[in-house]
C-alpha cells in the first residue's frame, strides 16, 4: 500500500469499504452458512485485501453460554485467509426484538474483528509474517458469552458518551487490533458506524423528510417537528434491530450537528 493513500484510512474509508460486504452477508436471514470472497469486491482488490474467504455459520455450541466467536485461519495451499464468524444458533430461533438487537450487536462485533483481519491481510505477504500473526491470535481467543451481552451494550453507551474512553468494560480497542494493520482509527468508533453510520441514518431521514422537518420547525411547530425525529429513530431501531437508546444517543451526539448544517442549506 503506498503511503499516499494512508491518510485516507479513516472511519469513513473503512465503512465505505466494508459495509457492502456486511450487507451482502445477510446475517439476519442466515439459514446455515454463507461464504463471501473478498476478491469479488473491486475496492478490496485495489487495496490488496482480496485473499480472504469470509464464512458466517450458525452453530450449536456445546457451551451454552457462547453466543459468538471469530476465528482466523490460513490455507497455505490456496494462500488464502479463512475468516469464520460463528453465531449461536439460538439467536436465530424464536426471535424476539430483544434477541434481534443482541444478535445485531454480536454479529457486528465479530464482523469488526473480520475487518481488522482483512486490513491486516494486506501486509501479510511473507509466510513468516503470517505464522507470527497466527501465533499471536492463538493467545487471544475469545468467545462472546451470555454475560458479555449486557456489557457489550453498556460499552456502546460508554463509547457514545465518551468516544475517547481508553478502556471499555468488555472490549477495548486493543481487543480488535491485530498490531499489524494499517488503520489508525478507533475500532470502537468503527463498530458504532458499522451499526449505524450517518449515511445509513440519511436513508431514513431522506431529503423529503428533511424538508418537512424544516418547514415545521420554521413555522414554530416544534411538537410536530420532534415527532418526525422520533418516528425516524423508532423506525431505524425496529428495521435495523438496534437498541432504541443507542439510536437516540447516536442521533443527539453525532448526527445533529451534521443534520442542522444540511437543513440550513435547503
Amino acid at each position: 500500500m503506498s503511503s499516499s493513500n494512508k491518510d485516507t484510512r479513516n472511519i469513513d474509508w473503512a465503512v465505505r469499504l466494508f459495509r457492502p460486504v456486511l450487507v451482502d452477508l445477510h446475517i439476519p436471514d442466515l439459514k446455515d452458512e454463507i461464504r463471501i470472497y473478498t476478491a469479488n469486491y473491486r475496492e478490496l482488490q485495489r487495496y490488496h485485501m482480496d485473499r480472504c474467504l469470509i464464512i458466517v455459520k450458525r452453530f450449536h455450541f456445546s457451551k451454552e453460554s457462547y453466543k459468538g466467536v471469530f476465528i482466523w485461519r490460513y490455507d497455505s495451499v490456496y494462500d488464502m485467509f479463512i475468516l469464520y464468524i460463528i453465531v449461536a444458533d439460538n439467536l436465530f430461533t424464536n426471535t424476539t426484538d430483544e434477541k434481534s438487537v443482541y444478535r445485531k450487536a454480536i454479529t457486528t462485533h465479530e464482523f469488526t474483528h473480520c475487518i481488522a483481519s482483512i486490513i491486516t491481510s494486506e501486509r501479510l505477504s511473507d509466510k513468516n509474517l503470517i505464522k507470527r500473526q497466527l501465533d499471536k491470535l492463538k493467545k487471544r481467543f475469545h468467545a462472546i458469552e451470555q454475560n458479555d451481552i449486557q456489557n457489550l451494550m453498556t460499552d456502546i453507551s460508554i463509547s457514545m458518551i465518551n468516544p475517547n474512553a481508553s478502556r471499555l468494560l468488555t472490549f477495548p480497542d486493543d481487543h480488535f487490533r491485530t498490531g499489524d494493520e494499517d488503520f489508525p482509527g478507533k475500532y470502537s468508533e468503527l463498530y458504532r458506524n458499522m451499526l449505524l453510520s450517518y449515511n445509513l441514518f440519511k436513508d431514513f431521514f431522506t431529503d423529503s423528510v428533511k424538508k418537512q422537518f424544516k418547514d415545521l420547525y420554521e413555522k414554530g411547530d416544534i411538537k410536530q417537528a420532534s415527532r418526525i425525529i422520533s418516528s425516524v429513530i423508532k423506525k431505524i431501531s425496529k428495521e435495523k434491530c438496534l437498541d432504541l437508546n443507542f439510536v437516540l444517543t447516536r442521533f443527539k451526539t453525532d448526527f445533529v450537528p451534521k443534520l442542522l448544517k444540511e437543513i440550513k442549506s435547503i
